[in-house]
């Protein structure tokens, strides 16, 4: 089963993923209630890899206009993914990385 999860999110920005915000969201909430310290960890790294790339040198306004709308949306599922009664640590670090 893990490494089925491990698979399935190897690469975070895929369209299929990011473009199902509601269900992104769920999986995320599941993850980070999950008792394994590694799979609590996916949702952070996603999270960094996000940032990391929308700051990389040398993007266009292609670049810009392909994330316009899965990206934004990729944030939104990670930020509402944090559990009621949690810190929300995810959206701390997106706020002020």
């Amino acid at each position: 089963m893990r490494a089925i999860i491990f698979q399935a999110t190897s690469d975070v920005l895929q369209v299929a993923m990011i473009s199902q915000e509601i269900v992104t969201a769920a999986w995320c909430c599941r993850i980070l209630l999950e008792a394994s310290p590694e799979l609590n960890r996916l949702p952070q790294l996603w999270l960094t890899h996000m940032l990391d790339h929308m700051q990389r040198p040398g993007q266009s306004r292609d670049d810009i206009v392909r994330r316009s709308a899965g990206l934004p949306a990729a944030f939104v599922a990670l930020f509402t993914a944090e559990p009621t009664g949690h810190p929300k640590t995810l959206l701390y670090t997106g706020i002020m990385p």
